[in-house]
């Protein structure tokens, strides 16, 4: 069973930022985020209080019909290290 404790252990933080380092080409930026803010965020996470930010999505085709999804966050990318 998989509990709110065992998302927010550090083994698998540490996982879920290797991760996103390899997809994500603003890593360096959310990392220094997540380093100076992980303590309050897991407190607010654990007290029920934690509200992610709103996420504006934009679909783009390409010129041969390929469809990408962007998403976008209007505060940080913070959410992406808790719920990968």
């Amino acid at each position: 069973m998989i509990t709110i404790e065992s998302v927010l252990s550090k083994k698998n933080i540490k996982q879920a930022l290797n991760k996103l380092k390899l997809k994500d080409d603003d890593f360096d930026s959310d990392n220094q985020n997540w380093l100076n803010n992980q303590e309050r965020i897991i407190a607010s996470i654990l007290a029920g209080t934690y509200e992610p930010s709103l996420i504006t999505e934009y679909e783009i085709v390409s010129g041969k019909g390929k469809k990408r999804i962007f998403r976008f966050s209007l505060k940080t990318q913070m959410k992406n290290i808790i719920f990968l």
